[in-house]
Order: structure tokens, then sequence, then C-alpha cells
């Protein structure tokens, strides 16, 4: 594709919600508007130009004068989608520490006649 043509081509636009607070998830509107304000600049370019560092931390051999990703860069953002989905596969079938205490009292066996479930849910397990 000509440069020509990827100029001509419409902006994708999408809007996001900030966190009402700053949290490790994200950042309030004030402290994007102070940002700008530091910078002299607007809340868009400071959130544009915190997408292109991230870019160029996440993605191997990241060239922002390229138009593109390359086909490379394209597999090891893949390679790591899959990596990431993996983890939390085993993550969900791992057993919680609920599960490990409810095993370990079972395989004592039930001398005393406890009940069969000793450790309370209290509806925090998955």
């Amino acid at each position: 594709m000509k440069f020509e043509d990827l100029i001509k081509r419409p902006k994708k636009h999408f809007t996001f919600a900030l966190e009402p607070i700053n949290s490790c998830t994200g950042i309030s509107y004030d402290t994007l508007q102070a940002i700008a304000e530091s910078y002299g600049t607007s809340e868009e370019q400071v959130v544009l130009h915190a997408l292109s560092q991230l870019a160029e931390k996440e993605i191997p051999d990241f060239d922002p004068d390229s138009p593109f990703l390359s086909e490379e860069q394209l597999k090891a953002l893949l390679k790591r989608r899959h990596f990431i989905d993996a983890e939390a596969v085993q993550k969900r079938n791992s057993p919680s520490l609920r599960d490990h205490f409810l095993q370990a009292y079972r395989e004592q066996g039930d001398t005393d006649g406890k009940p069969e479930d000793p450790v309370p849910d209290n509806g925090k397990s998955p």
C-alpha cells in the first residue's frame, strides 16, 4: 500500500472510561489532565504518547515510522496471547488453597465425627 493511500484512510475512533481514582489498572481524569498540563499538551496527546511507549516496550523491533507491523511482530504478539491464555486456563484448573485444605482433611479421615466440609466457603471460592 502506498503512503498516499494510507493517509487517505479514515481515522479510527474509540471511547474509553478513565478510572475514578489512580490504580494499577488506570488513572483518573484529574491525573491525565495534570500530566497534559505539565507538558503543555492535550489529554489526547498524552494518551497517544503512552500508547506509543507501550508499543515500543511490548512489540519486538517496533518501528514508529512503519505504518504496519511485520509478520514476525504479529506472530510474537499472537504467541504472547496464547501464552497468557494457557496461563489463565492453568490457573482456573489449579486447585485453590481451600481445595488443598479439604483434600488434606479428607486424607486424615473423619475420626471425630466432624462435618464433611470443615472449611467455610463464605462465597469466595470460584
